[in-house]
């Protein structure tokens, strides 16, 4: 049984007097994100513990540097339908380049 999408839950912790963060999360995307960085950054990426439900990995938390946080304002930029139908085919075929 795996957990409900409501229990799919991220949370980020930090404090001002200690340079680590720490990152519990279900998010798959946020997931695959942070393994990524882990492989690749293992000095600065860990994995602390997994979060396993029913023999399954359902959760991960990670440790990392805290600089490695950021939040970002709205953009401002409205795009027309045509512009973003523009930006999505561009996407696309840069995506397509670069897999070759």
């Amino acid at each position: 049984m795996s957990i409900s999408k409501y229990e799919q839950e991220t949370s980020l912790w930090y404090n001002n007097s200690e340079t680590e963060a720490i990152c519990y999360t279900c998010n798959k995307a946020l997931l695959n994100k942070l393994d990524k960085y882990c492989s690749k950054y293992p000095e600065e990426f860990k994995v602390k513990r997994n979060v396993v439900i029913d023999g399954k990995i359902e959760g991960k938390e990670f440790t990392f540097n805290k600089k490695y946080i950021s939040i970002r304002k709205p953009s401002s930029r409205i795009m027309s339908e045509d512009q973003k139908l523009a930006a999505s085919i561009r996407l696309k075929k840069n995506r397509a380049k670069n897999q070759e």
